[in-house]
């Protein structure tokens, strides 16, 4: 989610308090933030990593994307190409993971970030040092299930878990006016918009994508259209999509009027999980189909593709890959 769309709020700052708090207390070498999805997990982390290496609590900060179908070699040529160890990804599995182990080692004092994590993860296959193997090793986790966290941290009295709530009323109203737009101050929508608040459940993602949709919309019957489809909409047979997170991204997509958008969303749709969509490779899938109109030339797709792409990072569908 863009940070710009996101502002800090008591629940974050308290989170962020807890885990900085742990970051410094030698005591504590295992943190796990658990919450439902679309509660800002990943965003708050994003956060902390930045924090603990500008304040240099840490020699070294990496953040890892896990996932729910973990790629041991993937994660580790994240790792590696973070620490600037690129000589390693073309290594076997087993020779990356001891050489991986023996370089983190030689960082005195490191920080590894592991974002959703579905499952316990051996960090001994994985290759990264933990425990009496490296004391100056500390792990933060992202998880939905608390169970995660204790599994995963090995001595109980050095592990700390956060839990990471979903915004008050009063928050969600103020995350959600602030991408709305002034527009539900009028009497004439103010009442509906929030009930279409209520419908996202205090989570951020929820807030920032309807919000965004429904920027600068001052017609009350579409807000309530907008509410009742929120109500309406269940996410059925998708295992593991929180009920708010479902019926706003719907909304969202919905909501888009060209269907060559709706079209290049679904093409990204078909890219694995945390998956990094190069642009140009998204030209020759939109090409390939011809799923543009009244274009000939790949210097057209090109600059069509980008249009839609940046008019879904600004609805929140998309995200900016750091990579």
């Amino acid at each position: 989610m863009p940070s710009q769309r996101l502002v800090t709020y008591a629940t974050r700052n308290l989170a962020m308090l807890n885990v900085m708090e742990a970051l410094s207390d030698d005591r504590i070498n295992f943190i796990g933030i658990h919450g439902i999805g679309g509660v800002g997990k990943t965003t708050l982390v994003i956060k902390i990593g930045k924090r603990a290496k500008s304040e240099k609590f840490f020699d070294e900060v990496v953040i890892v994307v896990v996932s729910q179908n973990p790629d041991i070699k993937r994660i580790q040529d994240q790792i590696t190409c973070m620490l600037g160890f690129t000589r390693l990804i073309d290594q076997p599995n087993e020779i990356e993971r001891a050489n991986m182990c023996a370089r983190l080692k030689d960082v005195k004092k490191i920080l590894v970030i592991l974002d959703d994590v579905w499952a316990k993860l051996n960090l001994a296959v994985v290759g990264i040092p933990f425990g009496d193997d490296h004391q100056g090793c500390k792990i933060i986790i992202t998880t939905r299930r608390e169970q995660v966290c204790s599994s995963m941290g090995m001595e109980r009295e050095r592990i700390n878990i956060v839990h990471l709530d979903v915004l008050s009323e009063e928050d969600s109203w103020d995350l959600f006016r602030k991408n709305v737009g002034n527009v539900v101050d009028s009497n004439v929508v103010n009442a509906i918009a929030n009930e279409v608040c209520k419908e996202c459940g205090g989570l951020p993602i929820a807030l920032v994508t309807v919000g965004s949709a429904m920027k600068g919309k001052d017609d009350p019957d579409l807000w309530n259209k907008e509410a009742w489809e929120l109500r309406k909409s269940e996410p059925t047979n998708i295992e593991s999509v929180d009920q708010e997170v479902y019926r706003s991204l719907e909304l969202s997509y919905d909501y888009l009027q060209d269907e060559e958008a709706k079209v290049c969303f679904l093409v990204c749709s078909l890219f694995p999980k945390d998956f990094n969509i190069l642009i140009e490779g998204l030209v020759r899938h939109e090409m390939g189909l011809r799923l543009f109109k009244n274009v000939d030339t790949v210097q057209e797709a090109r600059g069509r593709a980008k249009s839609v792409i940046n008019n879904r990072i600004d609805s929140c569908l998309l995200l900016v890959s750091d990579e």
